[in-house]
């Protein structure tokens, strides 16, 4: 979860969640803290989630229970937040805003403007939010692939312009991505492979699918997380 604020009015950016680390035993999820939104005097305009990996969106039900606020996000990122918020029960409570690549949006002293990022998750989007005091960008986790599964790479286009145009702040993270293309005919005939629990590697799919199809094999999911999005 991250932050911006401007005389007391916030935006917030993503709501996500951990796993627990093996010295937090009995720790289920770890949660972000909203105590500071839920101060008095401070008012939060709305969460735009960047993407639908776990530890961006895992965590919203629980702060939307607290904090009822309109939520943000691409068709696909809002698509994998609904279950969540059926399975909490408050998803016919919950103000869900859908919106697309290179649209903008006013929030109080904050204009967010989503920009084309490619992930490992598809329809993941940067943030770039003009504030009173200049820009901000906030990439979210991207990688720079010139033909990714979906067909939508990274727009750096659009990232040299705001770099032009100037940028006060710009947080940012690079994932990098080995992809194994072909297996060799002479390897055993089960070949395990495995996804992150914060992946949710939808765009990697394809590239396992294509992997098999050259020796006769065929892709098969196990796991909680890889059976509901199957």
């Amino acid at each position: 979860m991250w932050a911006l604020e401007w005389q007391n009015q916030v935006l917030v950016i993503d709501a996500g969640l951990m796993f627990p680390q093996e010295d937090m035993l009995g720790i289920d999820l770890v949660l972000p803290d909203i105590s500071y939104l839920l101060e008095k005097g401070r008012k939060v305009l709305g969460i735009f989630l960047s993407h639908g990996h776990e530890d961006h969106i895992g965590g919203l039900p629980f702060v939307l229970k607290k904090l009822n606020v309109p939520v943000y996000g691409t068709r696909l990122t809002l698509g994998l937040v609904k279950p969540k918020l059926k399975e909490h029960r408050i998803l016919r409570e919950s103000d869900l805003r859908e919106v697309r690549v290179g649209d903008s949006v006013q929030l109080g002293p904050f204009r967010v403007e989503t920009v084309a990022v490619c992930h490992s998750i598809p329809d993941a989007v940067a943030l770039a939010i003009q504030t009173p005091v200049g820009r901000v960008v906030y990439t979210s986790d991207f990688k720079l692939d010139p033909a990714p599964p979906d067909g939508y790479p990274t727009d750096m286009e659009r990232f040299r312009r705001l770099g032009d145009e100037g940028v006060q702040l710009g947080p940012f993270r690079v994932e990098t991505v080995a992809v194994c293309h072909s297996i060799p005919d002479a390897v055993a005939l089960a070949i395990q492979t495995s996804c992150a629990w914060r992946c949710s590697s939808i765009g990697r799919s394809p590239w396992l699918g294509a992997a098999c199809r050259p020796t006769s094999r065929r892709p098969a999911s196990s796991g909680s997380s890889r059976s509901l999005k199957a």
